[in-house]
């Protein structure tokens, strides 16, 4: 399989998410970290050196409990983590003292509620934090 990033460097767009996935359930990853190893991880690891390849930054989308791919992920290259989905169980303080030097961590906020009933009024903890 071979991918290449359409355009010149000047032609492409200056927003770059570029992969996007699913691995997670509220509880737990959707398969077991053996099976991410084998099945998932040799191909993810694939398209994200093709886009490393390109220059680009791989912006990974992953909701749910994913503790048991974090160090895969990380490995393979990923530069920035979001959601951090904290209604999964993710714990920003976890991540952040296992990967934070290594990879940008965005999220850690319950999007499924407004701003105003995560925080109410005053800031919320997780933006003091980082």
């Amino acid at each position: 399989m071979r991918f290449q990033i359409a355009g010149p460097p000047s032609e492409r767009l200056q927003l770059k998410i570029v992969t996007l996935h699913q691995a997670g359930y509220s509880a737990q990853g959707l398969l077991r970290p053996q099976q991410f190893k084998a099945i998932y991880k040799p191909g993810l690891k694939k398209i994200i050196d093709c886009i490393k390849a390109n220059h680009l930054p791989v912006f990974l989308h992953c909701c749910g409990r994913v503790y048991d791919y974090l160090d895969d992920l990380v490995e393979i290259g990923i530069d920035a983590y979001h959601p951090i989905q904290r209604t999964a169980g993710m714990d920003l303080a976890t991540v952040k003292k296992k990967y934070g030097d290594r990879i940008c961590l965005v999220g850690n906020i319950d999007s499924s509620r407004g701003a105003r009933q995560v925080c109410g009024t005053k800031s919320c903890g997780y933006f003091h934090l980082i």
